[in-house]
């Protein structure tokens, strides 16, 4: 039998990238805890992980003896404006990191952008006004 390559936590595991991120950790024969608010995830060989990531101290307690060496962060919460946007989700990322911090596992954590961070701010979208992203930004030109 082949070994494990090891334990690897998708949080945000409902969502569509953290869907797709999840199968093929489990297709590559990882360990794979699926973080989501949801209850339950209807995905075979991800062990389902229930929380609320602006709650830091349940999240802590949740995470406990969760010791992933690869940590995939595919949440997003949508507020009202860019700057309650950074505000809460920079706290939902930061609470999962010091979760996580005291065991000593992790070696790799990746962001997992998506749309909004190509084409600017989700309140400019309608009015004409294009933020400078990468998308748009080609350096050197």
């Amino acid at each position: 039998m082949t070994p494990s390559p090891g334990t690897a936590l998708v949080v945000g595991a409902t969502g569509i990238s953290g869907q797709a991120i999840s199968r093929q950790l489990v297709d590559a024969g990882w360990r794979t805890y699926g973080l989501s608010r949801q209850t339950s995830l209807q995905m075979i060989g991800v062990d389902a992980v229930r929380a609320d990531l602006l709650d830091e101290t349940a999240l802590a307690q949740t995470l406990r003896g969760i010791n992933p060496e690869v940590v995939f962060f595919t949440a997003w919460k949508r507020q009202n404006t860019e700057r309650e946007n950074i505000e809460v989700n920079s706290v939902m990322l930061r609470n999962t990191l010091r979760a996580l911090a005291g065991g000593g596992s992790m070696r790799h954590v990746a962001l997992s952008t998506g749309h909004k961070h190509y084409t600017g701010p989700l309140e400019d979208h309608h009015t004409g006004v294009m933020a400078e992203t990468p998308f748009w930004h080609v350096p050197g030109e």
